[in-house]
């Protein structure tokens, strides 16, 4: 709750950190994706890109944070049924 009660200066750096992740990892997949993986197959190398992006952001990033843990299977992911979107019960 410190977060909610920090003022300007939490609300500032929330955002500063919101939009330099994903332009880390933006600036990773260029230099990677241009130096590691072939340039004849686009898709492939995003898939690849964003598995390894999914799981450093699941298994060391949300660890450090201590944020909460959903568990959701393969499928789960697949289909778009992640923790933000609740199951159907039958």
């Amino acid at each position: 709750m410190r977060a909610y009660s920090g003022g300007a200066i939490y609300l500032f750096a929330g955002l500063f950190l919101h939009y330099m992740i994903p332009f880390i990892w933006k600036v990773l997949y260029y230099f990677v994706s241009r130096r590691f993986l072939p340039r004849n197959y686009p898709l492939l190398k995003s898939i690849c890109i964003g598995l390894v992006i999914w799981d450093i952001m699941n298994f060391v990033v949300k660890p450090i944070t201590y944020a909460r843990v959903f568990h959701y299977t393969a499928r789960d992911a697949i289909t778009g049924r992640g923790p933000h979107r609740p199951r159907r019960i039958d």
